[in-house]
């Protein structure tokens, strides 16, 4: 989990391998079963410019979601089986692949003024999540993610508040030994922020920023301290702006081969900006661009800086259909300075991106259909990396 995600409330617990999430906030019973089948037409399903494979892919996913609101407390938690067959093989070499996620939250008001929010994903899957955190942009074969997330919010008084977080991810790859050999991990961030309202529609902040990730087998890794100051806007009634800057000061500890360390340091700059809008009643856009240190998926780098953009769109057509629309867009620079390589190459840059969009009819009450087009890919200047992925889907899903 990266600086900048660290910065965002904790995300609610949404079961979403593949067919769309299951949203709490609307169930009016504490439970919800849900039972998907989606078939796509995948023209890279290796995500691989070598020996690229198309094939047809029949994915049926059931889901449940559970919620218990207690007073001062709220619980949900939603589990989701995909199990997909695919034409062609995949790069785990079966044509029946299979995915699980689980997901938890737990928020708790103390009082009208303190309040915890908790939430874990865990994930087991073959495929890549560029939107998420945790993994790499490519298919290595089944991976095992957990994200644990937390967030105290505290109003000290009504001008002075403040939030900590906290996050730990944890990746596993279980049927590749030679890439878990260099990419599994285990990485934490912590954050203190501490806001003024200067006056009711404009707050200044300021704060700090501790992120750290190390690989299991792999000798490499890094620990960096950011500082930033910012401010957020509420521009309109609807419309909120929030920007920080800052710097961060990151340190590596390199074996070398005869067995001593090397120690090595790099100040680098640290931007966070994003917004959120709800365009009248029935649409709402979020984006957000950072810029910071982040972990490399390059078995031979300790860590990289990258430019991220991301953003979401929904539109509410009319109460049957609705449409949505979500980018993201990654720009890495590894330069040849001992705190980003652990190996010989000098530096390289890195592009990963990936753009979705879709929509979804509820025909009637229980059942819905949805369409679904995303295209993804990775250009690196590095060999063997390089790869552009289209998807197309049509799916169906019965929810009671």
């Amino acid at each position: 989990m990266t600086p900048a995600l660290m910065a965002l409330p904790v995300l609610p617990a949404n079961a979403s391998v593949g067919n769309g999430p299951l949203d709490a906030a609307n169930v009016h019973k504490f439970y919800t079963f849900s039972v998907g089948l989606r078939e796509t037409y995948d023209d890279n399903v290796n995500t691989t410019s070598v020996n690229q494979k198309s094939a047809l892919e029949t994915s049926l996913s059931p889901s449940v979601l559970v919620d218990f609101p207690m007073g001062n407390t709220e619980f949900s938690a939603g589990y989701t089986f995909s199990g997909t067959y695919y034409t062609q093989t995949g790069g785990t070499g079966k044509n029946l692949q299979y995915s699980n996620q689980f997901n938890a939250q737990l928020r708790h008001d103390f009082s009208q003024r303190f309040t915890l929010n908790m939430g874990d994903s865990l994930v087991d899957s073959p495929d890549p999540n560029i939107y998420g955190t945790a993994g790499t942009p490519y298919r290595d074969g089944q991976t095992l993610s957990n994200e644990f997330t937390s967030a105290l919010s505290a109003q000290w008084t009504p001008l002075v508040g403040s939030s900590t977080t906290y996050g730990n991810t944890i990746v596993r790859y279980l049927n590749n030994p030679s890439v878990a050999a260099d990419q599994d991990s285990e990485q934490n961030t912590a954050s203190q922020t501490v806001s003024f309202t200067v006056i009711p529609t404009f707050s200044v902040n300021f704060g700090g920023i501790f992120d750290t990730i190390n690989y299991d087998q792999n000798p490499r890794g890094y620990d960096s301290y950011t500082g930033f100051i910012g401010g957020t806007w509420e521009t309109l009634p609807n419309l909120t702006l929030s920007l920080r800057l800052g710097g961060s000061y990151t340190l590596t500890s390199q074996l070398q081969p005869d067995g001593t360390t090397n120690s090595a340091s790099q100040v680098s700059p640290y931007v966070d900006l994003s917004g959120s809008w709800e365009i009248g009643e029935r649409s709402t856009l979020s984006a957000d661009y950072s810029h910071e240190t982040t972990p490399s998926d390059y078995a031979g780098s300790n860590a990289q800086e990258s430019d991220r953009v991301s953003a979401n769109f929904s539109y509410q057509i009319d109460p049957q259909i609705s449409t949505h629309c979500q980018v993201s867009y990654t720009y890495s620079v590894t330069s040849g300075a001992d705190i980003y390589l652990a190996g010989t190459t000098n530096s390289y840059t890195e592009t990963v991106y990936e753009a979705g969009a879709g929509v979804s009819y509820n025909f009637i009450k229980y059942f819905s259909l949805s369409f679904d087009i995303t295209e993804s890919g990775v250009s690196s200047e590095l060999s063997g990396l390089d790869y552009t992925r289209n998807q197309v889907s049509v799916g169906v899903r019965g929810t009671y």
